[in-house]
């Protein structure tokens, strides 16, 4: 048997992925083309799923994306917060996909405005910086570091 695309299968048709994040499905590439469809794949992230690759074949067309099988992007891994079980795609402050790609959408999939920083970021969710609030009198300096910026997502 031939292993379909568990994410997304496309059967007919043009099909556009544009800031898409495909991670960690089974049974198949994360998204799958029948072969003579065409389809293109911007700024977006297909990794960790279980069968065949990431994007099954090349594209028509292909710009800033990481692909598990080297069919539409670079295959590196995208440090996803807590992937598979943990279910929390958004990016890690030292994702290869951040600041990564010269155009994109105006907003992610959580209603954030993009970009923040020098670029826009792959996938479905675009880093957001945050600061920690300043120090308590109460805090000791093993809370928090005095003088230094710490920053979480």
């Amino acid at each position: 048997t031939y292993a379909l695309g568990s994410g997304i299968r496309q059967s007919g048709g043009a099909f556009t992925l544009n800031h898409v994040t495909i991670a960690h499905n089974t049974g198949g590439s994360g998204f799958s083309a029948y072969s003579a469809d065409v389809y293109a794949a911007y700024n977006s992230i297909a990794w960790g799923n279980v069968g065949h690759s990431g994007f099954s074949q090349p594209t028509t067309s292909a710009e800033c994306n990481i692909d598990s099988g080297a069919n539409a992007g670079i295959a590196v891994d995208p440090q996803f917060i807590a992937p598979g079980s943990g279910e929390n795609y958004h990016l890690s402050d030292t994702s290869p996909a951040i600041d990564a790609c010269l155009t994109g959408q105006a907003s992610d999939l959580d209603g954030y405005a993009r970009p923040v920083g020098a670029a826009y970021d792959m996938g479905a969710y675009e880093f957001q910086l945050n600061e920690l609030p300043t120090p308590t009198p109460t805090e000791t300096p093993s809370d928090v570091d005095p003088g230094h910026t710490q920053l979480y997502r």
